[in-house]
């Protein structure tokens, strides 16, 4: 059964084309089957609880709508613009080097931004700065832009808070026009080959932990990654499933990295398979470090055969600092010096 198959078994239908409430039972939109079996356009699915109405709760923008005016932060403390900007987190140079706005239009662009956006999802100024730094083109959309890229997100199933999540940590998905593919991508993790399966919350899951999955990835490539871990790494399914819903990011890694990690973690520390899919915080751990910590328990012979899963965490997630003293059992000083003449 497809992604959104199984969603439709256990929700009401919203069909906006059809012009209303769809039932199960219903196959005058649908021809003489029924929705179990046909796949439907996943944007069209909404979870509807007791009470709640189609429209979604928020405020409904017009064009009439005034610019926010200066801060009022501004006004009562006398701070420049671009000292209030900075305060907030906005990367002033960096988007100036990009867009070329006066300060009083950044000022308003972004202000009217954070309204707009802690209208909708609850995000505020300083999450807003931060976002525009990473992602300056946002100041370039309209309100009918925005409004439509979360609704696309609602739509789908997520949760106001877990969009508010998914924006702070990839802005840029207000500028990929995900309403052309989101569908496809969720599909594509829905029918990944883990076992068991993923459910519709797990695949909404793994986008709320990784949005760049959403914002930069074609369904194509994590597809390809997905098998990639499959039949080139050899994971089991079972294993992959675990990996993927704890860390979603290994999807958007390249398999360069990935092999090259895999490899020294096999090959010269000698960790299990079973022992390295139980520990997802290895994929975000870079190379370099693995093989300097790795090589410093060697040196002091704690590690002298093989690592074994509970040292492969502690290695790739703890600090300089306490890895040098709970693990290395030296002080962050000896470690660094022997770095430096390695």
């Amino acid at each position: 059964m497809t992604f959104l198959g199984r969603r439709a078994m256990s929700f009401i239908l919203y069909c906006p084309r059809k012009g209303g409430i769809l039932s199960k039972n219903n196959k005058n939109a649908f021809g003489n089957l029924s929705v179990k079996e046909q796949k439907l356009p996943f944007c069209i699915i909404r979870n509807l609880s007791k009470g709640e109405t189609v429209t979604s709760p928020r405020k409904v923008f017009n064009s009439s709508r005034k610019v926010v005016k200066r801060s009022k932060s501004v006004e009562k403390h006398g701070l420049s613009i671009e000292k209030h900007l900075t305060n907030i987190g906005v990367n002033v140079e960096g988007i100036q080097k990009e867009m070329k706005l006066p300060l009083t239009e950044l000022q308003e662009k972004v202000e009217s931004s954070a309204e707009m956006l802690g209208e909708l999802c609850g995000l505020d100024v300083t999450a807003v700065g931060h976002m525009v730094s990473k992602r300056p083109r946002i100041l370039l959309l309209n309100e009918r832009q925005i409004v439509h890229c979360v609704d696309t997100l609602r739509n789908v199933g997520l949760e106001y808070q877990n969009i508010a999540t998914m924006l702070k940590k990839s802005p840029g998905i207000l500028t990929s026009k995900i309403e052309y593919n989101l569908e496809e991508k969720l599909e594509v993790l829905y029918n990944l080959k883990v076992h068991p399966p993923y459910s519709v919350k797990d695949v909404l899951k793994i986008v709320t932990k990784c949005p760049s999955l959403v914002s930069t990835c074609t369904p194509a490539s994590v597809e390809d990654k997905a098998n990639f871990l499959l039949n080139d790494i050899g994971f089991y399914r079972h294993q992959l499933h675990k990996i993927i819903i704890k860390q979603p990011s290994i999807l958007t890694f390249s398999k360069e990295n990935i092999k090259s990690k895999f490899d020294y973690c096999y090959r010269e520390m000698g960790v299990s398979m079973p022992e390295i899919a139980q520990c997802p915080r290895l994929w975000q751990c870079s190379l370099r470090r693995l093989e300097e910590r790795h090589k410093y328990l060697r040196h002091l012979t704690i590690v002298t055969n093989r690592v074994d899963g509970y040292q492969l965490e502690r290695i790739v997630t703890l600090s300089d600092h306490h890895f040098a003293e709970t693990i290395a059992l030296t002080s962050l000083t000896e470690f660094q010096a022997f770095l430096t003449e390695q």
